[in-house]
């Protein structure tokens, strides 16, 4: 757990402030996760949790079916780590020698739609606009998560008041 979370506050961090246009600051960030991700999950996982899961268990215990198991999803795992991390060093590359990352190297074919929806339509009054726009997408956004929790909240109440014994 601690392998692979410290790198993942840097990221949820890093988000935050792309989210909050804290451009500068997300970059530095972003460098320290990829930093953070490299050495404990491509240095510190295969260097202590694997050989110790391989190596040094057999000092200990003989192989058996779980052995098998139990390594093979590590190592499918180290697999994951080397993907992501061949993602993450190809985004530092573009943003260092290309200037910017247009968008997420991870991002499905979903968000590839919405971004392009994004830039097809027309900025008459800049980023102004274009900041009235996010705004106020992400106003009605909230606005309707908070209807959807008010309406759970009161149905979940009726239920609950349904199932009590009414007071005579």
């Amino acid at each position: 757990m601690l392998l692979h979370d410290s790198s993942d506050v840097l990221l949820e961090s890093a988000k935050m402030l792309h989210y909050g246009g804290w451009t500068k600051i997300c970059d530095s960030l972003f460098v320290v996760f990829a930093l953070v991700f490299l050495w404990t999950r491509l240095v510190v996982f295969p260097g202590r949790v694997l050989h110790t899961t391989l190596v040094l268990s057999l000092e200990f215990f003989e192989p058996f079916c779980g052995y098998y198991f139990f390594n093979a999803l590590l190592l499918v795992l180290q697999a994951l780590h080397i993907f992501w991390a061949y993602l993450i060093l190809r985004m530092i590359y573009k943003f260092m020698f290309m200037g910017k990352v247009e968008r997420d190297e991870r991002s499905d074919e979903e968000s590839e739609v919405d971004d392009e929806e994004e830039e097809d339509e027309p900025d008459e009054e800049g980023d102004e606009c274009s900041w009235e726009q996010r705004k106020g997408a992400i106003n009605s956004k909230l606005a309707s998560l908070a209807n959807n929790c008010v309406l759970n909240n009161l149905t979940n109440q009726r239920n609950i008041n349904s199932r009590l014994p009414k007071a005579r």
